[in-house]
């Protein structure tokens, strides 16, 4: 399982499509826009300079997380009231085909949403309601740059936007 967190400043497209060159069978690659990247920098900063083109990436070898499964979930940014959004967000949820066996001592849950999106609270309140769920969430979203002009994520063939990422490890 491979995350890539790729800069504002780089050709995101381009970048994600590369790097699912890397994935093959059992082997995730999931890239997400990000704006404050770790780095090594002379100048003692952990995190590359903004508006440079540098990322980084995060790897989840075999020993660490044994199998895992993506989902994507729409988000409803254009879906009505909080209530609509949340009602919408925890159907699309319980539609999920989840086929890891899901448990709070062998299992946790990567979860990454499009940071325009201002979902994330919309998310997790669907993701408790569901109850399908009995295991630790660990997330945040996708950054880009400081115009707000988008933030960006891919698991797979498409880039995604509106969209949130669950990523179950087991």
């Amino acid at each position: 399982l491979l995350f890539a967190f790729v800069p504002p400043e780089a050709d995101f497209p381009r970048v994600s499509a590369d790097l699912q060159r890397l994935a093959g069978p059992g082997r995730s690659v999931i890239s997400l826009s990000s704006t404050g990247a770790l780095c090594a920098r002379t100048d003692g900063s952990p995190y590359c300079a903004m508006e440079g083109r540098q990322g980084s990436w995060l790897w989840l070898p075999d020993g660490l997380v044994a199998r895992h499964e993506v989902h994507t979930v729409d988000l409803h940014v254009n879906g009505g009231s909080a209530r609509d959004r949340v009602a919408a967000i925890r159907g699309e949820l319980e539609r999920l085909p989840v086929g890891l066996p899901l448990s709070s001592g062998q299992t946790f849950a990567l979860v990454f949403c499009d940071g325009l999106s201002a979902s994330e609270g919309f998310l997790m309140q669907a993701w408790y309601e569901s109850g399908r769920f009995p295991c630790l969430a660990i997330g945040g979203s996708a950054g880009g740059k400081l115009d707000f002009s988008g933030t960006y994520m891919r698991a797979g063939g498409q880039v995604l936007t509106g969209k949130a990422l669950l990523v179950f490890c087991h």
